[in-house]
C-alpha cells in the first residue's frame, strides 16, 4: 500500500514543473472559488445548529419558569455565546445568565445487546424579571 502513495507523488512532482503559469494561475482561482464555497457552507451550517433548540417541558422547567429561568435543549455544538445572541434576535429578551449541562448517554441493554439512550445539552436561561419566552 506504501508503495501506491509513493508512486503517485513523484507523479506528480513530474508534471508540475512542466505546467505553464496559466495552469498555476487557474488553479488558484479555482483553490479560492473552493474555499469561498466551504466558507459559505460552514456559515450556512452554523445558522442551521443555532437555531434548533426545543424547549424541555418538565415539572421542574415548569416550576424554574416562575422565576424567569427557561431549559432549553440546544445541540453539542452551541455555546453560551451563540445561544445568548439567538435568543436576543429571536425573542428580544435581555438575559442576565446562562448555564449548560451536558447530560451523558445512558446505556441500555436490550435482548442481550448494548445501546444508548439520551444524551445531549441542555441551557438553563435565567431572563430579566418583565421578560419572557413564549413556549
Amino acid at each position: 500500500m506504501a508503495l501506491f502513495g509513493r508512486k503517485k507523488k513523484e507523479v506528480e512532482e513530474v508534471v508540475e514543473p512542466k505546467a505553464k503559469t496559466t495552469a498555476a494561475k487557474t488553479t488558484k482561482k479555482t483553490a479560492t472559488a473552493k474555499k469561498e464555497v466551504a466558507e459559505k457552507t460552514e456559515k450556512v451550517a452554523v445558522e442551521t445548529v443555532k437555531s434548533n433548540f426545543s424547549y424541555r417541558i418538565t415539572e421542574k422547567a415548569t416550576k424554574l419558569s416562575d422565576k424567569n429561568v427557561y431549559i432549553l435543549n440546544v445541540p453539542t455544538s452551541t455555546n453560551k455565546t451563540e445561544l445568548k445572541k439567538e435568543l436576543v434576535k429571536k425573542y428580544k429578551v435581555t438575559v442576565l445568565g446562562i448555564n449548560i449541562v451536558n447530560t451523558p448517554k445512558k446505556a441500555k441493554v436490550s435482548r442481550g445487546r448494548i445501546g444508548y439512550k439520551g444524551g445531549g445539552k441542555k441551557a438553563y436561561i435565567t431572563l430579566k424579571a418583565g421578560d419572557s419566552i413564549v413556549l
